[in-house]
């Protein structure tokens, strides 16, 4: 296993499956407040730090085993942004932020339909953003 978006797992099969992402981005950013000044330049007053994004592309990719259902996943995906899911995001064992992630965009892009009209082989583009909420939320701006 290569890692975790909540449900959706990211591995490799031997039947040939792919269901992996490459091109993973984190950004993180800090705000500031200017503090206007007469006759002078503004003094910047940090504020604190902005939720963590995220984008990466998924591979789905159907074999011979036939256990990936690209329509199935992507609608997966996209119950998940309708309905507002927090989801963990774990890649190599490792937890991806502080909190949890809420996906922001979906862009897919169908790579390989088969002779009988079934999606074989499929790219999404996700962007995510980390979700605090009190639960997991830090008082730390130190934080990443």
């Amino acid at each position: 296993m290569i890692g975790t978006l909540g449900s959706v797992v990211f591995e490799v099969s031997t039947e040939g499956d792919v269901r992996t992402f490459r091109d993973l981005k984190k950004s993180d950013s800090a705000s500031y407040t200017e503090h206007k000044i007469l006759g002078r330049k503004g003094l910047l007053e940090f504020t604190g730090t902005n939720a963590s994004t995220c984008s990466l592309t998924i591979r789905l990719t159907r074999g011979m085993g036939f256990t990936i259902d690209p329509v199935r996943e992507i609608n997966a995906l996209y119950g998940h942004m309708r309905q507002a899911d927090a989801l963990p995001f774990v890649v190599g064992g490792n937890v991806i932020g502080e909190g949890l992630w809420v996906i922001e965009g979906i862009d897919t892009d169908y790579k390989i339909i088969g002779a009988a009209g079934q999606v074989m082989d499929i790219e999404i583009s996700l962007k995510l953003r980390e979700y605090l909420d009190e639960d997991n939320y830090s008082e730390d701006y130190t934080k990443s």
